[in-house]
């Protein structure tokens, strides 16, 4: 066990909870450390948080169109026609499908990440199910499969969105170069201080253009805290609410539902596996990022001031 599992285990048993959201994305920990941890968790009945949020439609301006593929997919789906080839691989691949409704990220389409899910489920046949399923029930196997899932999910959908990352940061470099250039700096001595060449700065201006700014160093600072705002986002919000994700896991028979509870009538029910359908379904263009960072900014602002 590495030194991280075991500096996040002892921060476990002093908060007696995990953002699990936050340890998908650590690239330091192997499958196996992953593996471990949600092990762990599952023996000691810890709370594992899930940070996800969903949208609010009403509020976005962006266009986006539905990808009727995976419309087609989930109206006609059938359980029993999911056959991957392999006993194993078809008893859990009910797993890896409710774990690609609950962590379709806002910019991802629903069945590149069913794809991911199903990748993860073969890892995990291969490289653990074995010694696991010596051990542990079948209810246990799915627990720790379903987090083994999200992980990969979460992991795959990070690395897809840091080429987007890297270039907002670049950018942000580059305003910060103009800024201080208008502030009558020479260029050589904030390239050296910045650690980049000429040559480098240069494609900088073939890629951005040459502009003027004037943005102060706690402006930039401000900048950057926006561009961290706004990829934490894109992890954390999915396109379909809970109600909608139960009622629409419930349609396609992937497992019993808790909207009995919830008092949900037939109709009503029918409605949201509708709604979770063509919601799921949604094509989101790069820049809905920056309208989710923008109200994510201004509720934050309200949320200060009535408190």
């Amino acid at each position: 066990m590495n030194n991280n599992v075991i500096k996040i285990i002892e921060d476990i048993e002093k908060t007696k909870k995990l953002n699990f959201s936050e340890i998908a994305i650590n690239k330091t920990l192997t499958d196996l450390d992953i593996l471990s941890i949600i092990v762990y968790c599952h023996k000691n009945n810890i709370d594992m948080i899930d940070e996800s949020y969903d949208i609010n439609y009403e509020e976005l301006p962006t266009e986006f169109f539905s990808d009727s593929e995976v419309m087609d997919y989930l109206e006609h789906f059938d359980l029993e026609n999911e056959d991957y080839g392999d006993e194993v691989l078809n008893s859990f691949s009910k797993i890896a499908l409710i774990e690609s409704i609950k962590n379709t990220r806002v910019n991802f389409s629903f069945l590149d990440i069913k794809q991911e899910a199903m990748l993860s489920l073969v890892k995990f046949k291969n490289d653990f199910y074995d010694k696991l399923s010596q051990t542990y029930s079948l209810q246990s196997l799915e627990y720790i499969l379903s987090y083994f899932i999200k992980r990969d999910i979460l992991k795959y959908q990070k690395k897809e969105l840091e080429s987007n990352e890297e270039k907002d940061y670049i950018y942000i470099l580059y305003i910060k170069i103009q800024s201080e250039l208008n502030e009558g700096e020479k260029l050589e001595d904030i390239l050296n201080r910045v650690g980049i060449t000429n040559e480098y700065y240069l494609e900088l201006q073939n890629i951005f253009g040459i502009k003027e700014f004037s943005l102060n160093y706690d402006e930039v600072l401000e900048e950057m805290e926006r561009v961290k705002r706004k990829y934490n986002i894109a992890l954390t919000t999915s396109k379909i609410n809970y109600l909608e994700e139960n009622a629409l896991i419930k349609y396609l028979g992937l497992e019993k539902s808790d909207l009995k509870e919830e008092k949900v009538s037939e109709e009503n029910l029918n409605n949201l596996i509708k709604k979770a359908i063509f919601k799921i379904s949604l094509i989101f263009d790069i820049s809905i990022l920056n309208d989710l960072e923008r109200i994510n900014y201004e509720m934050e602002a309200i949320d200060a001031k009535l408190n």
